[in-house]
């Protein structure tokens, strides 16, 4: 078997509390829809022809220049995408705007669009499944979610299946800005 490279990926970490509560839901929703388990957090960049020892490095030197983020929740949705079936749409904050461009230009990646979301479901939703998904939704507390703290930058390797997904390192944000 051929050894599959790795595809480092910057993740934004919730607090304690919204950690919790996004991963007991992960948890739920994949026992309910037969979907898989994963660890609550918000994609910065993904960092293709890059090694995880200089990801970590990256990941390090921007979590002490960079302040904890508060990101208002905008919306809840549902998509046929597999990684965003559900999803907490987050607001392109300055905050996050400016971590997103720093991450692009001392990771030497190419500019793409950003649009941070939560993923609280990895599934291909056809249109009867996300009705379900939206009539669960409904009865549940993440409506009443407005805001969601990111106080920590991770590196996690996603080429290998989402079971396999482990942290290489995380790194509590501490810096002013």
């Amino acid at each position: 078997m051929a050894n599959q490279q790795a595809l480092p990926t910057l993740w934004l970490l919730p607090d304690q509390r919204t950690q919790r509560w996004a991963d007991h839901t992960i948890a739920e929703l994949a026992d309910q829809y037969s979907s898989e388990k994963f660890q609550s957090h918000v994609t910065l960049l993904v960092l293709h022809d890059t090694s995880t020892a200089s990801a970590i490095a990256l990941a390090r030197d921007l979590a002490s220049d960079t302040a904890v983020v508060s990101a208002a929740v905008t919306a809840i949705d549902t998509s046929d995408r597999y990684f965003q079936c559900l999803s907490l749409r987050l607001d392109q904050s300055a905050a996050l705007a400016t971590l997103r461009k720093q991450a692009h230009r001392r990771g030497k990646q190419p500019a793409a669009p950003f649009s941070p979301h939560l993923s609280l479901m990895y599934h291909r939703a056809d249109a009867n499944l996300q009705s379900s998904i939206r009539k669960y939704v409904a009865d549940q507390p993440i409506a009443a979610l407005e805001h969601i703290t990111l106080d920590r930058l991770a590196v996690v390797d996603v080429a290998a299946p989402v079971s396999q997904w482990r942290i290489a390192a995380t790194f509590a944000l501490t810096g002013d800005q």
